[in-house]
């Protein structure tokens, strides 16, 4: 369960990447999208369901639709990081 799982999230990562979207956060990322404990309030699933739950939504993953959108959110978000972090360490020695 958990190899299939990783398959169909590699699969999304290649597709993002074949389409020129390069960033080594894709893993990460995808399998946020794809992960529905943030939005159950109560009880979590069992594990096998949950597994499930991933795989479906990595298996309809739209790169197409979303991978633009997607890369563009992810760079102004390692824009933003990396702002704050140069802001946080200047005049540190």
């Amino acid at each position: 369960m958990v190899l299939d799982l990783e398959e169909k999230v590699a699969d999304v990562v290649k597709k993002l990447k074949g389409r020129g979207l390069a960033s080594p956060y894709w893993r990460s990322f995808v399998v946020a999208r794809i992960n529905p404990l943030r939005w159950i309030k109560g009880e979590p699933p069992a594990l096998e369901d949950l597994l499930k739950t991933m795989r479906k939504r990595a298996a309809k993953f739209n790169v197409e639709k979303s991978g633009l959108r997607i890369y563009r959110a992810l760079q102004d978000r390692l824009t933003m990081r990396a702002s704050r972090d140069l802001f946080t360490h200047q005049g540190r020695s």
